[in-house]
């Protein structure tokens, strides 16, 4: 094996710039599978600003220093691939393993990061001229999977031991419980809708060599605020049985929650400390208009509808959920820091969170990393004192290399997350064909059922297959009702011309 390449030169230390956290006690909270370990949480308790007063929560995310490890050739070939690729089959990574290896936040080792830290106020607002950004090295002490999170926190060792994670879970109930305030659509879904997912493996003993898993997830930024500090969501097929004390009857699971808050909240931070520069840095702004409920007669109808079900909870809630989606709009990217209606925001939302994944997050980081090395740039040049050779002119604003284009990589990004969506489809459908017409499949098989909503008129519906996790459509001559739950079976399936037709299980 040839030995690891040498560490390139290091501009944000060579500057000063680079802080050390090691100090914080710093975890990482990823699925099992992970290999690209991009996001790190630590907590800081500070003293109270006047004797007496309350103690200060300092939060701190660590995301990894990609843009530390990437070459220009590196970053162009990142730029070509836009986004990592996961299938059911294999994952096609936007870095090679070996350089996301050493770019990833893994446990027990230095690591270089860009941390922001923040302080929430009472009402789980941002504290104004809390945030600061800076390069960082940290030192990750656990690397854990949510499911383990979860498990910590039901039985009390994320309170005593490893307390942090239960004051960071606090604090985010509390930043969730303001952007519901504020408008976030976790006011208007408050039950999640949970996916099925199909994960594929070689085994010699299965047909075709190919075995598969599915499992249901729930989207992770769902519900108004209600967590259950214990397992992570589980729907057994079949199951009706609510989880007491959770939105909608289902548990959002605990370690989601936080992971998901945490992050938002980052984005957050970052559009703010960037509009407080001098001048404001240009980011890549998310935004995202407010849904339209009035515009037209039918329009208000559907409203009327919608604040129906939430407030019957037709189908769990479930049904609101797939209602509230027709109003929804379009996320927009761009220069301007605009409301971000959905995650409940004034002023706009950066994503920076996934620089080994996503190359516009890489982008985001060298601009980010520009203005702050230009900064210090200035100020040594105004003490009389040089800007040290580690520091390329071309890194600095002003130098002479053209300005960070965000829209790198953004068309190759959309197709990758097109050929997920396919894929993820494709599988789907094959795991059904071969429960139902496989050789050891069963023709006899039904699935449990439930109407979540309709198109165009109440012949076409959209129902959800509970025991697999699928939305689809399904055209009946009966009259149905929303909510509504029922058996169907497979007449036909056919996953390469993505074609699914379901009867009632009576027929």
């Amino acid at each position: 094996l040839l030995p690891p390449p040498p560490p390139p030169p290091d501009p944000d230390a060579a500057l000063g710039l680079r802080r050390d956290l090691r100090f914080l006690k710093t975890y990482t909270i990823d699925a099992p599978g992970a290999s690209e370990i991009d996001d790190a949480l630590s907590l800081q308790i500070l003293p109270p600003p006047t004797p007496g007063g309350p103690i200060r929560h300092r939060v701190w995310v660590h995301i990894a220093d990609a843009e530390a490890h990437a070459s220009p050739e590196l970053r162009e070939a990142a730029k070509e691939r836009g986004t990592s690729v996961y299938l059911p089959t294999r994952s096609f990574p936007m870095f090679p393993a070996r350089a996301s290896a050493r770019m990833s936040l893994r446990a027990a080792r230095d690591a270089q990061a860009l941390s922001l830290c923040a302080e929430l106020a009472p009402d789980g607002s941002l504290l104004p001229g809390s945030v600061e950004v800076a390069p960082s090295t940290v030192r990750v002490a656990y690397r854990l999977t949510y499911d383990e999170v979860d498990e910590m926190l039901a039985e009390g060792v994320g309170y005593r031991e490893e307390w942090q994670l239960g004051s960071l879970l606090a604090l985010a109930k509390r930043r969730r419980r303001w952007r519901v305030e504020e408008g976030a659509m976790e006011g208007v879904v408050a039950a999640p809708i949970p996916v099925g997912s199909v994960a594929v493996r070689s085994d010699r003993l299965a047909e075709d060599g190919l075995a598969m898993r599915l499992s249901l997830e729930t989207p992770r930024n769902s519900g108004r605020n209600e967590s259950a500090a214990g397992p992570s969501f589980s729907f057994e097929p079949g199951s009706r049985s609510p989880s007491p004390g959770c939105a909608g009857g289902y548990a959002v699971s605990s370690s989601n929650l936080l992971v998901t808050e945490m992050m938002i909240m980052a984005g957050d931070a970052m559009a703010r400390w960037s509009r407080s520069l001098s001048p404001p840095l240009p980011l890549p702004f998310r935004s995202q208009p407010p849904p339209s409920y009035n515009t037209s007669p039918a329009r208000t109808s559907q409203h009327r509808t919608l604040r129906d079900l939430a407030a019957a909870g037709t189908g769990g809630g479930m049904c609101a959920a797939w209602a509230a989606r027709r109003f929804f709009e379009p996320v927009v990217v761009g220069p301007s820091p605009l409301p971000h209606s959905g995650l409940g925001l004034a002023a706009g939302y950066v994503q920076w969170t996934s620089p080994i994944r996503r190359f516009s997050d890489l982008q985001v980081h060298r601009a980010v990393k520009r203005r702050l090395r230009s900064g210090r740039a200035k100020e040594l040049r105004a003490a009389g004192l040089p800007v040290p050779p580690e520091v390329p002119e071309a890194e600095l604003e002003g130098g002479g290399a053209p300005p960070v284009n965000f829209k790198d990589g953004e068309g190759r990004a959309l197709k990758g997350r097109r050929v997920q969506r396919d894929a993820q489809r494709y599988w789907m459908l094959e795991y059904i064909r071969r429960l139902v017409f496989g050789a050891e499949g069963d023709r006899n098989r039904h699935f449990s059922a439930m109407v979540l909503g309709y198109i165009h008129s109440e012949r076409l519906y959209i129902i959800y297959l509970k025991d697999l996790g699928l939305e689809t459509g399904f055209r009946s001559d009966r009259h149905l009702d929303l909510g509504d739950s029922f058996r169907v079976r497979v007449r036909d399936v056919h996953p390469r011309r993505n074609y699914l037709a379901l009867a009632f299980a009576d027929n």
